[in-house]
C-alpha cells in the first residue's frame, strides 16, 4: 500500500507542476531518454501507473524477480529489463538544457542527489537494495518531483547547473553522472 500511495501523490505533484524552457544547449547531447518496458495489465492492477501507448511486455512480478536475482549488478549496471537512462555520463557546460524524454509507460525523474548514488523514495523498491549500504534520497518532497519529474511518452527540458549522480528517484538504478565543466 505505501508504493500505491507514494505513487498517486509522486503523480499528482507532478500534474500539478509547470514545465519551465531554459535557453541552453548541451554538449554533443541535448538529450537523455527516460525508458522502462512496463506491463500496463500487471502494473496497473498493482496500482501503479502505466501508460498502455509505451507497448512494455515486462510484468512487475518479473522486473521485481530480475531485481531480486542480484540487486548489486543492477545498481553496477545502471539497468535491468530495459528500465535505464539512455546515457552513464554526460560532461556539459553550466546552464545546458538537456530533453528529458520519457519514452516509457511509467513516471521517472531525472534528480540530482549530490556526489553518488543513493536509493530513490519509494520504500518497496529501496526494500530491493536492502543490504547494500546505500543512503536514502536526500529528499523526496511532492517538489523534487514536480521538479524533476517527466510523465510517460513526454518531454522536459532541464537546466544542469550542479555537477552530480542524477537518478530516478522511484528507480533509483537509473543513473547519469554529470560533470559540468
Amino acid at each position: 500500500m505505501a508504493f500505491r500511495s507514494t505513487v498517486v501523490a509522486v503523480g499528482t505533484a507532478l500534474l500539478l507542476s509547470g514545465v519551465v524552457a531554459a535557453p541552453a544547449l548541451a554538449d554533443n547531447r541535448t538529450s537523455v531518454e527516460l525508458s522502462d518496458a512496463c506491463d500496463p495489465v500487471s502494473f496497473n492492477q498493482a496500482g501503479v501507473s502505466c501508460d498502455p501507448r509505451a507497448g512494455g511486455d515486462v510484468t512487475l512480478q518479473q522486473l521485481v524477480a530480475a531485481i531480486q536475482k542480484n540487486p548489486r549488478e543492477v545498481l553496477r549496471e545502471r539497468e535491468v529489463l530495459d528500465w535505464e537512462f539512455s546515457e552513464d555520463e554526460l560532461t556539459v557546460r553550466a546552464g545546458t538544457t538537456l530533453m528529458l524524454k520519457n519514452v516509457g509507460g511509467e513516471l521517472h525523474t531525472f534528480t540530482n542527489v549530490g556526489s553518488s548514488p543513493t536509493l530513490g523514495c519509494v520504500p518497496p523498491v529501496n526494500a530491493l537494495f536492502a543490504g547494500l549500504g546505500l543512503p536514502p534520497a536526500p529528499d523526496c518532497s511532492p517538489a523534487v518531483f514536480a521538479a524533476t519529474g517527466v510523465a510517460a511518452q513526454t518531454r522536459r527540458p532541464m537546466t544542469i547547473t550542479k555537477s552530480g549522480v542524477y537518478i530516478c528517484l522511484i528507480h533509483p538504478w537509473m543513473r547519469t553522472d554529470i560533470k559540468v565543466i
